[in-house]
């Protein structure tokens, strides 16, 4: 008997805004996790672009196919100048931060490579300090003055890199970003293939979330499942409270079924995505404003 095998179209260019990325994310999720395939074939033909939002989440769908046994491969893209961009980033595997040589050249793109960092501490650690670097090195934010920046950028990746190997139960984790000079902001998306959040609650004593879009109110909340004594912080809560009230931002969560988007300008919501779509472990996207300036002083926001 012969694999059953789907053709899944990857999308042209997503819009700018990150509902129309995720809502594409959720569409190719659905349509894999709906159908008893063993070979899913990425087909390229109509993409030309896409944001570093869509192309983490991809990156993430992938590694979670791949987990459960499914063969996926890549057509008619080898040939297209976006797949040079593609081999740039290390979309496919992804960059080890630890050992890959050469990452100073990144310091002059407005672009990181997929950098995929171990949740062992020490490893995770150097990683996270090369990516933090490279980023440092892309100094065409405009908003915000070097010293803001730095402390924002390093505890972002810090603080849920951290959060990623203390919850996720994930060997690994992701960290992607991209800045967009012309459109006026930057991406920076920060991942994992671990259990998700509601799961990650299941040995607290503390808190014993009901369900998911429970488990994701207490997250943002800052109900964290660590003794304080022993947590660095409340990661997740803080970083959404600088981000949207400090800096004007986007902050957007998806883990499991359910998605979660606070833009500041409206209340926030949780909403439980389409039937048949579902992301292992937590898909994070941060977008800065290059034009914000930090509203108060950075440590105001760490309390």
């Amino acid at each position: 008997m012969s694999a059953l095998q789907i053709n899944l179209p990857i999308p042209k260019a997503s819009q700018d805004n990150l509902g129309h990325a995720i809502f594409k994310l959720i569409q190719l999720s659905k349509i894999v996790d709906s159908a008893p395939v063993s070979i899913v074939q990425l087909d390229f033909s109509n993409t030309r672009f896409q944001y570093s939002c869509f192309l983490a989440g991809l990156h993430l769908l992938i590694r979670q196919w791949r987990a459960i046994g499914k063969i996926v491969t890549f057509t008619n893209i080898d040939s297209d100048p976006f797949y040079n961009y593609l081999c740039a980033i290390k979309f496919f595997d992804g960059c080890n931060g630890e050992t890959d040589s050469d990452l100073d050249v990144y310091k002059s793109k407005t672009y990181t490579p997929v950098f995929r960092f171990s949740t062992e501490p020490k490893f995770r650690e150097r990683c996270v300090n090369v990516a933090i670097d490279v980023i440092f090195g892309q100094t065409n934010m405009t908003g915000l003055s070097s010293s803001d920046f730095k402390n924002v950028i390093d505890y972002f990746i810090s603080e849920l890199t951290n959060n990623i190997a203390d919850h996720s139960k994930s060997s690994h984790g992701i960290v992607f970003t991209q800045v967009y000079p012309q459109k006026g902001f930057m991406d920076v998306t920060i991942g994992d293939n671990g259990v998700g959040i509601l799961s990650s609650y299941s040995s607290s004593t503390k808190f014993q979330p009901n369900n998911e879009k429970e488990a994701i109110e207490m997250a943002i909340q800052g109900c964290s499942t660590k003794d304080l004594a022993e947590s660095r912080g409340y990661g997740l809560s803080q970083s959404r409270n600088l981000l949207v009230k400090g800096l004007s931002g986007i902050f957007c969560m998806w883990t499991g079924r359910h998605l979660f988007v606070d833009g500041g300008k409206a209340n926030s919501v949780t909403v439980r995505i389409e039937e048949g779509a579902n992301l292992n472990g937590c898909y994070l996207n941060l977008r800065l404003p290059l034009s914000s300036t930090l509203v108060g002083d950075f440590y105001d926001y760490m309390s």
